[in-house]
């Protein structure tokens, strides 16, 4: 990402959600919900790829389904970049990316679409041991957290608000 000023261009982030944030994100009002806020106007390129959008819309649904018309909504409203899901052979192929191979897919299309970051809650991407070290070599990886406060520019007190109106709903 180049700064602002002068003879140089700004670069918004390619940041890539996975499923749990956009559930998260529809269904509750923390840093999740925030991360879309921030997506809808346009703070970063959001990418987003087709077997997120179904697992999403399928978890909703059966967990959630009187949010599943927010969901479809906040599609409409929320520019992003489809990145094409990888074949089930190039999947094959990268079997110790992460420990849970229904993950592979996503990783690799983060990493496919050149994604500067991969947002997600989803401990089989965040931890930060050996069966996400070849992923963490690839592609950063950030919890919602931490991408509102490093890359956003959220202030601890601010996450600490969001945390505790999450809470009371």
């Amino acid at each position: 990402m180049k700064s602002s000023g002068e003879g140089t261009t700004f670069t918004k982030p390619r940041v890539f959600l996975d499923a749990v944030v956009l559930i998260r994100g529809v269904c509750f009002k923390g840093y999740c919900y925030k991360i879309i806020q921030h997506a809808i106007k346009r703070r970063f390129e959001t990418l987003l790829s087709p077997l997120v959008l179904e697992s999403a819309r399928k978890h909703i649904t059966k967990l959630f389904p009187t949010h599943l018309e927010e969901f479809e909504k906040l599609l409409r409203l929320l520019p992003y970049i489809t990145i094409p899901d990888p074949s089930v052979e190039e999947v094959k192929q990268n079997l110790n990316l992460l420990r849970d191979e229904s993950d592979i897919p996503v990783a690799l299309s983060a990493i496919h679409g050149k994604a500067d970051i991969l947002v997600s809650a989803d401990k089989d991407f965040t931890d930060v041991d050996e069966t996400t070290e070849l992923l963490r070599s690839k592609i950063t990886i950030m919890k919602p957290g931490s991408f509102l406060k490093e890359v956003i520019g959220l202030t601890s007190e601010d996450l600490d608000k969001l945390s505790m109106q999450n809470q009371s709903t």
